[in-house]
């Protein structure tokens, strides 16, 4: 069962990346969010207000950032050539947090692969977020 409280908090989500998008979020098919692809050298800003949980590598999918925010929710973003944050860093929204990229065994490209959990379940970031 998915959640569906997240439609009742009233937040203003920004966009990460402007670009178009090549894979839909499937999480019955393990793809956990949304791919975007946009112009090399673009940076990556957060969604909301938070704190960062995460900067580092993985070998699946790169330079990996992933934030914490109020009411429960955590965006991720996967595949970055450069991160500017660190663990434990305060962010705010619209703020850059790294390069797109093209890192990581599971890329096909340079893209920021995308994800939005509330209440640790993935929700389609496209009901919350315009990515144009």
């Amino acid at each position: 069962v998915l959640p569906t409280m997240l439609s009742t908090v009233k937040m203003h989500f920004y966009c990460p990346l402007k670009g178009e998008i090549t894979n839909q979020h499937d999480p019955k098919g393990g793809h956990y969010g949304v791919d975007v692809v946009s112009d090399a050298r673009e940076p990556i800003l957060a969604v909301l207000d938070g704190t960062v949980i995460l900067a580092s590598w993985t070998l699946e999918a790169g330079y990996v950032i992933i934030i914490q925010h109020r009411n429960n929710i955590i965006s991720q973003y996967k595949h970055n050539s450069y991160l500017f944050k660190n663990i434990g860093d305060r962010v705010r929204a619209g703020e850059p947090l790294g390069i797109i990229g093209n890192t990581g065994e599971y890329t096909t490209g340079p893209h920021l692969h995308f994800e939005l959990w509330y209440n640790g379940f993935p929700v389609n970031p496209l009901d919350y977020i315009v990515i144009k």
